[in-house]
């Protein structure tokens, strides 16, 4: 299930996601909050390269250990959304993405929204913060925000019901 994490900015979304990396002793996680130099020694998950050569519909998709080379016809992908989809089709169990909708045009949001869900089931766990109204579309979510217990001294996530936000249909 992919959780998303929303709420207004300076609540401590983003130094949650870092504090789970840090915590964390699983070497499967993928995310675009710390420097992406790891990458370069994963190999691509091929389950993921096949969902995204489906979409696009194209079977050329070239595997450079640093960037992802693609061609299509169907749509036009920037460099920033060629490092999210780059990262998301590496070798990982674990996906977090703070703001992977950051300078990306509304049919790049769009299309990670659809790639996103078609991979959903090769990972074990996906958090995304997000400020984005067009990835809160996603079916089948968790929404949640994040509060700072003061007794734990952390940060910690807590659920939103369905009316506690707006979408757009």
């Amino acid at each position: 299930m992919i959780t998303l994490i929303i709420g207004q900015n300076a609540i401590g979304k983003s130094a949650y996601l870092k504090n789970r990396i840090k915590k964390s002793s699983d070497n499967g996680i993928l995310t675009n909050i710390v420097s992406s130099e790891y990458l370069k020694n994963l190999d691509y998950n091929e389950e993921r390269i096949q969902q995204l050569e489906d979409i696009l519909d194209t079977d050329n998709i070239i595997r450079n250990q640093d960037l992802l080379g693609i061609e299509t016809d169907e749509v036009t992908i920037g460099q920033y959304f060629t490092r999210i989809l780059t990262l998301i089709c590496k070798n990982g169990s674990i996906l977090y993405l703070d703001e992977p909708e950051f300078d990306l045009s509304y049919k790049e949001i769009g299309f990670l929204v659809w790639f996103l869900c078609r991979v959903e089931d090769t990972f074990t766990e996906m958090e995304i913060v997000t400020h984005s109204e067009i990835l809160l579309g996603i079916p089948n979510k968790k929404v949640q925000t994040v509060e700072y217990d003061e007794n734990r001294k952390e940060f910690k996530l807590v659920d939103l019901k369905d009316d506690a936000y707006v979408t757009i249909d």
